[in-house]
């Protein structure tokens, strides 16, 4: 909103409002982040998939995590100084050129995730031009039905997909005091990796029931984190034809990648995993429930409530959310074994690196202490030791010995030659 003011003249004059620092501040972050983004190589390709296609929040954060790495930093050309770091947690800062910097970061986390997503106008997987939703038009020009779900890479839509589950904090993705927490699946997410034409490569697989997969994209199904996964063969294994990433072609089955010096092809049908703690009844699936847990329509209560069938899977109206207080049965007790063991592991990995970095800063102001004392003994004395080039020369006419310095020709220091450098050697006949 501008203001009119009249001038001498009596003419009036607007007057642009004055920026004020909160919004000059998040332009200059915006600026600094746009220009980080694309500072490294690769990132052309690395973005644009996730902005054509939509992408999720851990998508995101999976791709900044591996992109940002151990962390840079650079300028602008407006000179806006920034400085950027994914591991061990997402950070990113502005005035400041160094990720070693003491500076408190501008953006951390999930923060810095959802500025990238309005930065580089990501929208949410699923509601990019290419997949169909409410209201959407099909390749017949006939409106879209809006219940109908969205293909996904490798699926046709409707068809059944093979759900796995598993325990909870192998899908685990989160931040604890500035560093990030990943399980083995979620680790393995290679997505944006595999999406650079002629440079396929992927992060360190994981393993379940002896079959090798790695992650290829991750949300969320009731409230709970999920994660598609493709199955990781050698290539001598693969009977297929094999192929590099895009070309028109959607999914990734036969896919050519490497992981470190080896070769492996991707290959399906797409796997599903998901927490073992995931609701019951959740039909679109060949996997089966979690152990110990019924289906709706096996439950007893299942006459007391109103269920009707949608597309052939059951569902249940007028549901809440409570809280309630269960016996732990013997499963659950192995699987919270295996989760405080792991977190265990996690504080012990955490203390080992805080004293590792505070033996590395003892060493180093150590030395600067080291270097201190020296500069103030010289400060005293009034004087310093210099190592220089220098040469002896003799003089038997004054009978002296002479240091003189190479650079200068200064005599720095003179005695009196002995008896035996006296005697000059005679020349050979």
């Amino acid at each position: 909103m501008s203001t009119t003011v009249a001038g001498a003249s009596g003419r009036t004059q607007a007057i642009a409002p004055r920026q004020s620092k909160k919004q000059a501040r998040s332009e200059r972050i915006d600026a600094a982040l746009r220009d980080a983004l694309y500072l490294l190589e690769g990132s052309e390709e690395r973005w644009k998939r996730l902005i054509e296609r939509g992408a999720s929040d851990l998508e995101i954060s999976h791709s900044l995590t591996d992109y940002f790495g151990d962390g840079g930093g650079s300028t602008t050309d407006d000179n806006i100084q920034y400085a950027y770091k994914g591991l061990p947690g997402l950070m990113f800062w502005v005035d400041s050129s160094s990720p070693w910097t003491t500076q408190k970061p501008a953006l951390t986390g999930d923060r810095l995730v959802k500025r990238v997503r309005e930065v580089l106008s990501i929208t949410l997987e699923g509601t990019t031009h290419e997949g169909l939703g409410s209201g959407a038009i099909d390749a017949d020009g006939e409106a879209a039905d809006a219940m109908a779900p969205l293909a996904e890479d490798g699926d046709t839509a409707g068809e059944e997909r093979q759900i796995i589950y598993v325990d909870p904090s192998r899908l685990e993705h989160k931040y604890w005091k500035g560093k990030l927490i990943q399980g083995d699946i979620d680790a393995s997410y290679s997505a944006d990796r595999i999406a650079v034409p002629g440079k396929e490569k992927i992060k360190k697989p994981f393993e379940h029931d002896g079959v090798l997969y790695i992650c290829t994209g991750s949300g969320y199904f009731d409230g709970e984190p999920e994660a598609d996964a493709w199955r990781v063969v050698p290539k001598a294994e693969y009977q297929g034809e094999t192929r590099s990433y895009g070309g028109g072609v959607r999914g990734y089955e036969g896919i050519l990648v490497k992981q470190g010096r080896d070769e492996y092809v991707l290959t399906g049908p797409k796997v599903i995993f998901r927490p073992n703690t995931a609701r019951p009844g959740d039909t679109d699936t060949s996997g089966d429930a979690p152990d110990g847990e019924a289906s709706i329509a096996e439950s007893d209560e299942a006459d007391d409530r109103q269920v009707f069938d949608v597309g052939g899977d059951l569902a249940v109206s007028n549901t809440f959310k409570k809280t309630i207080e269960i016996e732990l049965a013997d499963s659950d007790y192995k699987a919270k074994s295996r989760e405080l063991a792991f977190l265990r592991l996690q504080i012990d990995e955490l203390e080992a690196e805080k004293k590792a970095a505070v033996d590395g800063y003892k060493a180093k102001i150590g030395g600067l202490e080291e270097k201190c004392a020296e500069i103030c003994g010289e400060l005293r004395a009034g004087s310093a030791e210099l190592e220089l080039e220098v040469y002896e020369s003799r003089d038997f006419e004054r009978k002296v010995v002479e240091i003189i310095r190479a650079d200068n020709a200064q005599v720095i220091e003179s005695r009196s030659m002995s008896l035996r450098e006296l005697q000059q050697t005679l020349p050979s006949i």
